[in-house]
This record gives C-alpha cells, sequence and structure tokens, in this order.
C-alpha cells in the first residue's frame, strides 16, 4: 500500500499544484477505491499543499474537484470507523 500511495502522491508533488492535480481524468475515482485511512492520507496531502502553496482556486469546478479529493477531511464516511480526537485534527486545516 506504501507504494500506491506514494504512486498517488507522484502528480501532487510534480506539478506541486492541486488545480492541475484534481484535472487528471480518473484521480479521485481511483483515490475512492481506498481504504479510508489512505484516502484521508492522500486527503491531507491535498489540503496541505493547497495552504502551504496558498493556491488560488478560480474556477467553481475546480473547487468541486478539489472537495471531491478532500472528502474524507469534509465529511464522516460509512467505513472510517471511529476516529481518536489526535486522528481528527486534519481537520484544522481547513
Amino acid at each position: 500500500m506504501k507504494h500506491i500511495l506514494s504512486l498517488l502522491n507522484t502528480p501532487l508533488t510534480t506539478y506541486n499544484n492541486v488545480i492541475t492535480l484534481t484535472k487528471l481524468k480518473h484521480y479521485s475515482d481511483i483515490i475512492g477505491f481506498l481504504a479510508y485511512q489512505h484516502r484521508r492520507k492522500i486527503a491531507v496531502e491535498v489540503a496541505s499543499n493547497a495552504v502551504n502553496n496558498e493556491t488560488y482556486i478560480p474556477e467553481p469546478d475546480d473547487v468541486t474537484r478539489i472537495f471531491a479529493a478532500i472528502k474524507p477531511l469534509l465529511m464522516d464516511e460509512d467505513d472510517q470507523g471511529e476516529e481518536p480526537e489526535a486522528v481528527r485534527s486534519p481537520r484544522s486545516l481547513l
């Protein structure tokens, strides 16, 4: 799983731009196949990149795609289980 997460982070580190990342046709679809804890790790990376780079999001469609990529940070999901408070802290990125 470590290699899959690394592979999914490659476009983010290569482009260093969440808008470019979310324009990849099936990126969010692939993330959706991961277990909750792994979707969450990717979501934290995406949100951190946007915050650290002070990303300007000009288009509503870009906002929608970014929200899809960080969905585990925005809302509870069926497969997440119970989260201790320390795990919930990445929501403060939002």
